[in-house]
């Protein structure tokens, strides 16, 4: 057990951490709104520009405007994850949501020459009730980033759903590092003081997912030689909010 000071220690630690990220948010929203407002400058210029280009200042836009909402939704998912905020819930469709996900990151893909393969021979579409921004922005974001972080070139990243009634599941397998003899405890749970080799990516994920009433499991990937398989879990619709 923790003893009083220990605790204490850790409580000034969050507090800290809170100050931080509060003049993070602060800080960053005048370089972003600026540079927002010179991308539009250029793009409603009077200069000839390509599909291509114009396509790419569209995409430049998104991600800006996107980066800005993420650093309000971070305030917002901390209170969510202290149970202050509950998720704001609508109906999507999972498979349209990944496939928006897999668009908008496909220039990250292109780097290192990994295809995406999204299935869709058993199911075209999966409607659930879940927060959006939490499900896409936070959750699904993440993985992808993450696979590809750690893929090889020329390697392929598979996206495959299934129906189980009232769970839904969306299994992400790359061909990257793979957890070797690695637990999920290992990966994708904080320890006492909230650090974590491998970074907070997984333990976020997981904590985000349990507060949509879902769960994530990860192992080797199965079908190659090395990799990952990332399976998340998620309810119909979140029963308690």
């Amino acid at each position: 057990m923790p003893n009083k000071q220990h605790l204490h220690e850790l409580e000034a630690e969050e507090n800290t951490k809170d100050i931080l990220l509060a003049m993070l948010s602060h800080d960053m929203a005048t370089p972003l709104m600026v540079s927002i407002l010179h991308l539009n400058r250029l793009k409603n210029g009077s200069g000839s520009y390509t599909e291509q280009q114009i396509e790419s200042f569209r995409c430049i836009e998104k991600n800006l405007k996107q980066l800005r909402e993420t650093m309000r939704r971070t305030r917002e998912i901390q209170s969510t994850l202290l149970g202050k905020v509950s998720p704001s819930v609508e109906k999507v469709d999972l498979v349209d949501v990944v496939e928006d996900v897999c668009r908008n990151l496909e220039v990250v893909f292109e780097q290192k020459k990994i295809k995406v393969v999204v299935d869709k021979s058993a199911i075209e579409s999966l409607f659930i009730q879940t927060d959006l921004s939490l499900l896409r922005d936070h959750i699904l974001v993440n993985i992808l980033t993450n696979s590809f972080k750690y893929s090889e070139k020329n390697s392929i990243v598979e996206i495959e759903f299934f129906d189980d009634g009232d769970l839904v599941c969306l299994q992400i397998r790359d061909q990257g590092a793979g957890l070797g003899s690695k637990t999920f405890d290992s990966v994708a749970t904080f320890n006492s003081k909230g650090e974590l080799g491998h970074g907070f990516g997984f333990p976020i994920i997981n904590a985000l997912l349990q507060v949509l009433g879902g769960m994530l499991e990860i192992a080797n990937n199965p079908n190659h030689i090395q990799g990952t398989q990332i399976t998340v879990f998620l309810p119909r619709k979140i029963m308690s909010l």
